[in-house]
């Protein structure tokens, strides 16, 4: 059990660290402001999508409670991709 649960905490830290260099990547690149912020929106849609989809098979039986001990760090990486997506704002 140890195991699994510092198994969670190093893959969310490592999954934290690629989306923080992203982040500050992001700043630097080349494209246009409306794909940055589509693929941040994207991203978000993507993770808000599976966590609502682990939590219901939770609450279903299907899965294991356990997997819930993931959801603060998709929660963090969402917060992280919707500020990265108000920075692009698209000219009208």
């Amino acid at each position: 059990m140890l195991t699994a649960i510092l198994g969670i905490f190093v893959s969310i830290a490592s999954l934290l660290l690629i989306a923080w260099l992203f982040y500050k990547g992001a700043e630097k690149s080349q494209q246009t402001p409306r794909v940055r912020r589509a693929f941040f929106v994207g991203m978000t849609v993507i993770y808000v999508a599976s966590m609502v989809i682990g939590i219901f098979e939770v609450i279903q039986g299907k899965e294991s409670p356990q997997i819930l001990l993931g959801l603060p760090g998709g929660l963090l990486l969402i917060w992280l991709y919707l500020k990265a997506a108000a920075k692009f704002r698209t000219p009208s």
